[in-house]
């Protein structure tokens, strides 16, 4: 398996707006749990449509567990952790504070070592071999309101949302798939991960092959 945590460093690329409609799903929202069944909706505007989001009311919270057709892929431990990354900065965006989730849920077995996981992440509270992957958000979390939060331009959102079609985008497979490029230098321990210039390198050179 790839290094523990690889899957959350393409979060570093991440700004608001990257992820088009999606993102401002939850900049709009009147609260977290209002956000998470939007992104839930919608989750075909940014991945396969193949995927999906459950958002369920549990004992602890509310928890949103990613479903996808990608368990046989050597990428998949690279997505299953990308994805709490990804709900927990946007969610935060949009909340314009961290959440600290009541905990996380990954597939994989658990490595020596997931400092990153942590830092990521914000909680030790890390389960390993626990099913899809799944972040869950406290009561309190998911019921406060959103500071920027529009009920009609939620609903215009939501609407375009519905409305748009899918641009073709590259796989989960082929975005997770491609940080396995970045390996440790030789001789030193840090990986050479990938910055947002490596982003708009890879950007530059598909338009040019247009």
């Amino acid at each position: 398996m790839a290094e523990a945590g690889g899957g959350v460093r393409a979060m570093e690329l991440w700004r608001p707006g990257r992820l088009g409609v999606w993102d401002y799903l939850f900049t709009a929202a009147d609260t977290l749990h209002d956000a998470l069944h939007a992104c839930g909706r919608h989750f075909a505007t940014i991945a396969d449509p193949a995927d999906t989001l459950g958002v369920i009311r549990d004992g602890e919270g509310v928890t949103v567990t990613w479903h996808g057709p990608y368990q046989e892929r050597p990428s998949f431990p690279l997505i299953a952790e990308f994805v709490p990354a990804m709900l927990l900065g946007v969610a935060g965006s949009g909340a314009g504070r961290r959440f600290v989730p009541v905990g996380v849920r990954l597939p994989h077995r658990a490595p020596p070592r997931h400092d990153l996981l942590t830092e990521v992440y914000g909680t030790r509270r890390i389960e390993f071999e626990a099913g899809p992957p799944a972040v869950t958000f406290s009561e309190a979390d998911a019921n406060a309101p959103f500071p920027g939060g529009d009920p009609a331009l939620a609903a215009i959102l939501d609407e375009h949302a519905r409305i748009r079609s899918p641009p073709p985008v590259r796989s989960w497979t082929g975005w997770a798939g491609s940080t396995t490029r970045w390996r440790p230098r030789s001789g030193r321990g840090r990986p050479n991960w990938p910055t947002w210039r490596d982003g708009w390198r890879w950007g530059r050179e598909r338009c040019n092959a247009a």
